[in-house]
């Protein structure tokens, strides 16, 4: 494994990721440099970042072959904090429509509150 920037190849090549955000952006809408660099960078981190963890699976399995499973399994992990906050932040949206829904069948409690709060 090299360690050196100028030996790695180029996984996404800006020309191509132009034409695909072209592909993805509405004909009102311009591609950007700055945005599309920044965006190949991030591509570019990615998957030296999964491919590392990836690697690391392959290694637990004792295996010589970075399989799929590894990959998934690096992509879960990896996101698994992100995962984790929307599956809570649906939750806490649930409980607090069926929170309300119990307060107005409540004779007592007048919890109507206003959209604009």
């Amino acid at each position: 494994m090299t360690d050196d920037p100028e030996d790695i190849p180029d996984p996404v090549k800006p020309t191509t990721l132009q034409k695909l955000l072209r592909a993805y952006t509405p004909e009102d809408k311009q591609v950007g440099g700055e945005s599309a660099d920044y965006l190949k960078l991030q591509i570019d981190n990615t998957i030296r970042v999964v491919w590392q963890e990836a690697m690391k699976k392959s290694e637990e399995r004792d295996a010589k072959r970075v399989e799929e499973q590894d990959v998934r399994a690096a992509f879960n992990e990896i996101f698994y904090p992100y995962t984790l906050l929307e599956e809570a932040a649906t939750k806490m949206g649930e409980y607090q429509l069926e929170l309300r829904r119990t307060a107005n069948r409540s004779p007592i409690l007048d919890l109507e509150v206003d959209e604009d709060e």
